[in-house]
């Protein structure tokens, strides 16, 4: 989050999107991860339901159910933004990187038109899944299904959706990496630094199989356990997927954010893997240009998040000028 703010401090104009989106994804992060507190807090989320209630609980509701309800409604609203933003700054960042291939680009640009229609049409299907009858998100179940059209189903599309965008974004760059010309040494480094993704791919596919579990709730009255847990126990089934919801999108943010932070974290491995992708970059384009033309490094691909790129490598022709030597100046011992 600071990194992506001090970019847009420092005059950065373009190539900035996928900070932008960072940044974007924040504010609803923070207001899931808010609900799950204040769910636990008072005492709704994280809790069970007893058998008092076993034969009548899709038809009935009571003072938790509806606070419940409204906390689903609250984070099913904003993590198509949180999740989007963040699959969207995950692309861009992606093309930043990959600049030299047009292949890629349209391969991206497609992902991004996809996950852009993802997030308008579930944010704007969950906003308003009982139409402008807000209140009928937190009735009985049964009347859930009856009058909101956008309801049960809908949301097990939108898991399935979610994990199977998550999994393509994830695995996007590796058909690309594998083929440079570089040490397999090195192409593995820089898969794992890809693979960062991967625990918020996972937390995905888990939320994914709960909402399948859980399906409807007519369905639901066909089954002896959801998840292990009896089919009346709405307060425990529900929690389990409001919480892997949080994880998902906390650890898919931390991620996306791991380039800006890699000098807090471990900048001899992390940043050394990114340097040399980017340095691999730079030196094919300005091979493809005349020895008379010289190209900027901020010209081919911006300003960049991993911010410290070589300057004296013996195979690029890439002219920095003071201003960008002070801006990339540890040089790669490599």
């Amino acid at each position: 989050m600071f990194g992506g703010w001090y970019r847009f401090g420092s005059d950065c104009l373009v190539g900035c999107l996928d900070d932008l989106f960072c940044l974007l994804a924040v504010i609803p992060t923070i207001g899931t991860a808010v609900v799950l507190v204040y769910g636990a807090q008072v005492n709704v989320l994280g809790q069970h339901n007893d058998a008092s209630n076993a034969e009548n609980w899709i038809s009935t509701t009571t003072p938790d159910l509806v606070l419940l309800e409204k906390f689903v409604y609250i984070v099913f609203v904003m993590q198509p933004l949180a999740i989007g933003f963040i699959k969207l700054s995950f692309l861009f960042f992606y093309r930043r990187i990959f600049f030299v291939y047009n292949s890629f680009q349209v391969v991206s640009l497609v992902l991004v038109a996809i996950t852009a229609a993802w997030i308008i049409a579930f944010f704007f299907g969950f906003t308003f899944a009982c139409g402008t009858n807000f209140a009928t998100n937190w009735a009985s179940l049964a009347e859930i299904g009856e009058k909101c059209g956008f309801g049960f189903m809908a949301t097990v599309v939108y898991a399935i959706l979610d994990a199977v965008l998550d999994f393509i974004i994830l695995v996007l760059p590796f058909p690309w990496i594998w083929k440079l010309q570089m040490p397999t040494i090195r192409k593995l480094q820089v898969c794992g630094v890809f693979m960062l993704g991967g625990v918020a791919v996972a937390s995905a596919i888990v939320r994914m199989v709960i909402c399948i579990q859980q399906s409807t709730p007519s369905s639901a009255l066909e089954k002896a356990t959801v998840m292990g847990l009896p089919p009346y126990d709405i307060l425990g089934i529900t929690s389990a997927g409001i919480f892997w919801t949080v994880i998902e999108t906390n650890v898919a943010l931390i991620a996306c954010c791991l380039p800006t932070i890699h000098s807090v974290l471990n900048p001899h491995a992390f940043g050394a893997a990114i340097s040399r992708l980017h340095g691999f970059f730079a030196s094919k384009v300005s091979t493809q240009t005349s020895s008379k033309e010289v190209l900027p490094l901020s010209n081919l691909v911006g300003p960049t998040r991993f911010s410290r790129i070589s300057s004296n490598r013996e195979h690029t022709d890439v002219a920095l000028t003071n201003k960008q030597r002070g801006e990339f100046s540890r040089v790669d011992s490599r």
